[in-house]
């Protein structure tokens, strides 16, 4: 997972330990002071931040310190790998050492303060007022899942995600509230892996995602193939659907053959499971294996994505396709987005169910795949419930 090469890259960090503290007071603290930010939050007791500011890094070799496991690079990567900026001029993605970060570990009752050594990089310049993503017309966007429908009805393309950004805007006089919506996410989605990444502009994407692209601890790794989506309350209709289940198949096989070369000893679950995501559910089958000497946690992340979850089956042709059609500006929608540590152990998420948020403008984005026999209002139908878990969750002050 390449990163910028910098003139004056982080060589180590200070870390101390620090009695417990509020992860979502600290956020709110950090999003006033106007700088570049990440928060993360670990639904099962691991490793949870609050980082602020940034240092541009080579090489996870050039951070030194006695805390192995301890999160120290942390950021997204764009949906489409090299990327220059996203957004109207979001700066250009990828792992950071943050100025400062506040991390705890609710599992192992630790709480940290560290401090990195370099030079920080500048917040960007705000961006016009009048940019935005690409918003389709629920004509356009029909039209485009039929054509996507046709290329794979034609053997083309077996499978090929498309995404799509909805435009939401505040009350007159209020403005979206990035710490308080964040703190929406956490409570309406506790199994999810809650991030917000602010650009230091004023402007951030949050999310709630329940999909987990790759965690490493130790000598272990473990992902998950989440594909096939219904209304919670045709979780059974979902399970016995042949089309999610053979979409489902294809992220299956492309994760096992992607974690090949990093891993040994490859175990698959016999069947996929039910997977709650709020108003939501997925087909969710978990995979673990032995990571490899040289198996860090955004190594094998950037080998994993996209999965056919969020590009498309086979990979080269979905993206393909994707390029010569889609007319959103994905971003950081849909891209790995999460933390490694000094020893490579880490956890990367897959940014979906979020929005940006830029002052008292809002997009939340979200996708759905096609397949030959997809029908368009249903597609449609089903970006619209997971739109609407999202709006449920953004909060104007």
């Amino acid at each position: 997972m390449p990163d910028v090469l910098a003139p004056h890259p982080a060589r180590g960090r200070a870390v101390q330990a620090i009695p417990p503290f509020d992860l979502a007071r600290r956020l709110a603290a950090v999003v006033e002071a106007e700088g570049p930010f990440m928060a993360w939050w670990a639904p099962d007791g691991g490793w949870s931040f609050v980082a602020q500011g940034e240092n541009i890094v080579v090489d996870q070799s050039v951070i030194e310190d006695d805390h192995p496991n301890l999160p120290a690079r942390v950021g997204a990567l764009p949906f489409r790998a090299g990327a220059a900026s996203v957004w109207g001029g979001w700066p250009t993605p990828g792992l950071r050492v943050p100025t400062r970060a506040w991390s705890s570990c609710s599992n192992m009752a630790e709480h940290w303060l560290s401090t990195s050594a370099g030079t920080p990089t500048r917040p960007p310049a705000r961006p016009a007022p009048s940019w935005s993503p690409t918003v389709e017309s629920a004509a356009d966007w029909r039209a485009r899942v039929a054509a996507a429908e046709a290329a794979c009805r034609q053997g083309r393309l077996n499978k090929v995600v498309l995404a799509r950004a909805a435009a939401r805007q505040a009350p007159a006089g209020r403005r979206y509230d990035i710490a308080a919506t964040t703190a929406a996410l956490r409570a309406a989605h506790p199994g999810a892996w809650i991030y917000a990444l602010g650009d230091g502009a004023g402007r951030a994407f949050v999310g709630a995602s329940p999909e987990v692209l790759v965690r490493r601890e130790g000598g272990r790794l473990r992902t998950h193939a989440l594909a096939g989506t219904a209304r919670a309350a045709d979780a059974a209709a979902l399970h016995g659907s042949m089309k999610d289940r053979r979409e489902h198949a294809w992220v299956v096989d492309a994760l096992r053959a992607d974690l090949s070369p990093w891993a040994r000893a490859i175990r698959v679950a016999e069947a996929p499971r039910p997977r709650p995501a709020g108003p939501i559910v997925h087909l969710e089958t978990p995979i673990e294996a032995e990571a490899r000497p040289h198996a860090a946690a955004d190594r094998v992340a950037a080998a994993l994505h996209p999965t056919p979850a969020l590009g498309g089956h086979p990979r080269a042709a979905a993206l393909a396709w994707l390029d010569a059609h889609e007319p959103l500006e994905r971003g950081l929608y849909g891209a790995p987005v999460g933390w490694v540590a000094p020893n490579g152990d880490g956890v990367f998420a897959v940014a979906i169910r979020g929005a940006l948020l830029d002052g008292a403008r809002a997009w939340a984005f979200a996708g759905a795949g096609v397949v030959a026999g997809s029908d368009p209002d249903a597609e449609w139908n089903e970006t619209v419930w997971k739109l609407q878990a999202i709006d449920a969750c953004l909060v104007t002050r």
